[in-house]
């Protein structure tokens, strides 16, 4: 199911951590109900069963041609965010969506998705996924999309091999 693009992606975003003990991999594929493009690709991460947060980052956004960029972040817990170099820093100390507001410039923002630990992927224009390293255990996956929020469905991460958390995303179109 995974393309080297698609495990650079993944990576790049999930800050690993070693694990101790065994682990397993969950993967899995989040389709829409109704036929729309995943340009605005949901996010997934794994809550409970003891997930440890990993080092916080620092995330800077910058605006560029009359956009703040980039527009949308996943950040875990206990991680930062600033609007600009020279702009203090917020803080994100809950799970959550937060949307920040540039004070200089009216409308520009950014959605901050703050997940509660380093297990997250964003899904590729396909809708695949993979959170590797994922410790035994059980867990509830969570997909947040920005037209249905959040959905979840617990699953049990065995010792080794993989688990399949694929989810349909019943997005409504809006009336006419």
């Amino acid at each position: 199911m995974t393309n080297s693009a698609t495990t650079f992606l993944l990576l790049a975003g999930l800050q690993m951590t070693s694990v101790t003990g065994i682990a397993g991999i969950v993967e899995g594929r989040i389709t829409l109900a109704a036929p729309r493009s995943l340009a605005d690709r949901p996010v997934i991460f794994l809550s409970g069963g003891g997930l440890s947060g990993a080092a916080p980052r620092h995330v800077v956004v910058e605006e560029r041609n009359g956009r703040l960029t980039p527009e949308f972040v996943v950040l875990s817990v206990g991680s930062s965010l600033s609007l600009g170099a020279e702009h203090q820093a917020v803080k994100f100390e809950k799970p959550g969506v937060v949307q920040v507001y540039s004070r200089h410039q009216p409308g520009m923002s950014v959605t901050v998705l703050v997940t509660p630990n380093h297990w997250f992927a964003v899904a590729d224009r396909d809708g695949a996924f993979v959170l590797p390293y994922t410790p035994q255990g059980t867990y509830d996956v969570i997909v947040w999309h920005k037209a249905t929020g959040f959905l979840k469905q617990t699953i049990e991460v065995p010792a080794a091999g993989i688990v399949d958390a694929s989810l349909e995303i019943p997005v409504q179109d809006a009336p006419h």
